[in-house]
């Protein structure tokens, strides 16, 4: 694995991107709008949006940019659980306690799983099978969770951005999927956050980072995560984990497993 010490950096300057300012702006303006600063006249077309037209981006594009993003999270959280078992991941300095740590990290490795397996049955087909993240990530907590932060608010902008796409395309079933999966990773975000002592709970708007889903590889290349290094484990192996360890439930208490 890397041991590049400015991932973390890098992220937040490359996630701070032009269209990031626009969208603020056209955003605010809404905000002024409904606040009643500018005349409503301009309201109905200010909220409305764009009528639904072609995509930009094909199903298939985006369903298989995002299987290889879930690909990629589940190569992370395997190693970590498997660092945890292996008695070589340092839990000190963070805000949970070691055994809800360890809940925490198995019922996410599930959840990614569980996307993958129904991106997968949708038809989606991941670009590549291996992955990389700094050697630290699967030592230490807090380099962990920093990692995870990132990640999932990559991933919930990947999803916004996916869940606006399908709208447009008049697709709302697959609309109503990206947005489930998406709620789930800025949870997982919210959870990075609590774990690093940070306040989990600091936005009222989840960040529209990407005017394409392809942004999102953009971001990630550049981070170093798909440089192909450690591979992708498989559904068979994360139930295997998942079944030996901790509490012995490949559910890792996970109530809801599909839309």
């Amino acid at each position: 694995m890397s041991q590049d010490p400015s991932l973390m950096d890098q992220a937040g300057e490359l996630l701070t991107s032009a269209y990031s300012r626009k969208h603020f702006l056209a955003a605010a303006a809404v905000a002024a709008v409904t606040a009643g600063v500018v005349p409503k006249v301009a309201l109905a077309s200010a909220i409305s949006g764009e009528p639904m037209k072609k995509m930009p981006e094909s199903i298939a594009e985006i369903l298989n940019i995002a299987i290889t993003a879930e690909a990629a999270a589940v190569t992370v959280l395997y190693n970590v659980h498997r660092s945890v078992n292996a008695g070589t991941f340092k839990t000190s300095g963070i805000s949970l306690d070691a055994a809800t740590l360890v809940k925490v990290v198995r019922a996410i490795l599930r959840q990614e799983q569980d996307h993958y397996a129904f991106l997968a049955g949708a038809g989606a087909r991941p670009s590549q099978t291996k992955f990389n993240a700094p050697a630290a990530v699967f030592k230490d907590a807090r380099s962990a969770l920093a990692f995870l932060e990132t990640a999932d608010e990559i991933f919930t902008a990947a999803y916004m951005t996916a869940t606006r796409e399908f709208a447009q395309g008049g697709h709302h079933k697959l609309a109503q999927y990206t947005y489930q999966i998406g709620g789930t990773e800025a949870e997982h975000r919210a959870l990075a956050r609590f774990g690093q002592g940070k306040l989990p709970n600091n936005r009222s708007f989840e960040r529209n980072i990407f005017p394409r889903v392809s942004g999102a590889v953009t971001v990630l290349n550049q981070l170093g995560v798909l440089k192909q290094v450690v591979p992708y484990p498989g559904a068979a192996a994360v139930d295997r984990i998942l079944s030996t360890s901790g509490d012995h439930d490949k559910t890792a208490g996970i109530i809801q497993r599909s839309p």
